[in-house]
């Protein structure tokens, strides 16, 4: 059998093996092995266990809470509802007594009624104010003390364009002589927004306020100023308005 070129020579092999201390297994003795056996019995017993250490004695139990009463709230919530007391149903004490209503409260005085001018046509009113007066300042004195007794005017006054007093009723030239720098400002109001050349204003005093309401006449444009409770209505004011014109154009008035 020829040997291929590729296999390592065995004289060289054998030299290696020598020399790294590897025997060939042709020269290695054979290892006998005893023969194994498998025993078959009880577990082996546990180990002994330390003993627990002595207890102590026993913790007394914890002492109920004290009851306690819910709310007054509550209860009154509960007697409303037609239910039994909140806190004999939960066991905190003796039920609650029933909430007392509170009194009913107390009846509102009526407020005092907005002074107005009655409802008339300006002609017929103005014939009641003017009858039997003779002259402007007579009829503008009417129509000042027709204000105090329709309106409740604890003072009232007409005055001029320069806020100077043409005519009085308990009144002072102190309030106669606001009417000028408002009137002057109620024209330059119109001027900028669509309001009446002649228009009202109101001036809040200490008591009560001051209601002015101008009037352009053949005199000159006047204002009628009142002190009242509280400030007039629109219609009130457009009345007012017309009854001093009648004061003033009213035939016979020289």
């Amino acid at each position: 059998m020829v040997r291929s070129p590729c296999l390592p020579d065995p004289e060289k092999l054998l030299g290696l093996w020598s020399a790294s201390g590897v025997e060939p297994s042709g020269e290695r003795p054979a290892t006998t092995l005893a023969p194994a056996r498998i025993r078959f019995g009880a577990a082996p017993a546990p180990a002994p266990q330390a003993a627990p250490p002595p207890r102590g004695p026993p913790v007394p139990p914890a002492p109920p809470l004290p009851r306690q009463s819910l709310s007054p709230a509550l209860a009154a919530a509960a007697a409303l509802a037609g239910a039994p007391s909140v806190p004999s149903r939960l066991g905190l004490g003796p039920p609650l007594p029933p909430r007392v209503p509170d009194p009913p409260p107390a009846p509102r005085a009526p407020a005092a009624a907005r002074p107005a001018v009655p409802a008339l046509s300006d002609e017929v009113l103005g014939a009641q104010i003017f009858s039997g007066a003779k002259g402007i300042d007579a009829r503008l004195q009417r129509l000042l003390e027709y204000t105090g007794r329709a309106l409740a005017a604890s003072a009232a006054f007409v005055a001029d364009r320069d806020g100077l007093m043409v005519a009085s009723l308990r009144s002072s030239e102190a309030l106669a002589a606001v009417t000028a720098p408002l009137g002057g400002m109620q024209e330059r109001i119109a001027s900028f927004v669509p309001a009446p050349a002649e228009g009202a204003a109101v001036v809040e005093l200490d008591q009560g306020v001051l209601q002015l309401v101008w009037a352009g006449t053949d005199a000159g444009r006047l204002a009628l100023g009142m002190v009242l409770a509280a400030p007039l209505d629109r219609g009130s004011t457009n009345k007012l308005r017309r009854l001093v014109q009648l004061a003033v154009h009213t035939k016979g008035s020289a």
